[in-house]
């Protein structure tokens, strides 16, 4: 198995994606619950819509 590990270490690649500005565009994105994209949650879009119309 240590071998194994080994074997896997050596193939990482180490990729700093907070220098990547549509990496970090994307991420800042999706920290807000529900997401900016409302698009992509309709079933959420849905039930704030049906809570505000109350």
């Amino acid at each position: 198995m240590r071998l194994e590990a080994e074997e896997i270490a050596r193939k990482m690649t180490y990729i700093e994606l907070s220098v990547s500005r549509y990496f970090m565009d994307e991420y800042m994105s999706a920290l807000f619950l529900p997401h900016t994209n409302m698009n992509e949650f309709p079933t959420v879009d849905e039930i704030i819509k049906k809570k505000s119309s109350r």
